[in-house]
């Protein structure tokens, strides 16, 4: 049978390894806001990434465009 010093011991025990209701609620609360951060820094890289496939689609309109006119000038030059 469990002495009273027995239970004290697993009392203790209990309250040092296993968490409380605050406890949990601190961790999730934590937990809620790493995720929130990492969620938003998703969406900051996903918007870099669309703003760079921007970017390079306006840039290859360019260069599109300068060869297009190199063409001609070439053309009317016998080049």
């Amino acid at each position: 049978m469990l002495s009273a010093k027995d239970i004290e011991k697993i009392i203790t025990a209990q309250k040092e390894i296993f968490y409380n209701k605050e406890d949990l609620d601190e961790k999730f609360e934590e937990q809620t806001a790493s995720f929130s951060k990492l969620q938003t820094a998703v969406d900051g890289f996903a918007k870099t990434t669309k703003d760079a496939e921007q970017e390079t689609m306006v840039f290859g309109h360019r260069v599109g465009r300068v060869e297009e006119w190199a063409k001609r000038a070439g053309d009317k030059i016998d080049l």
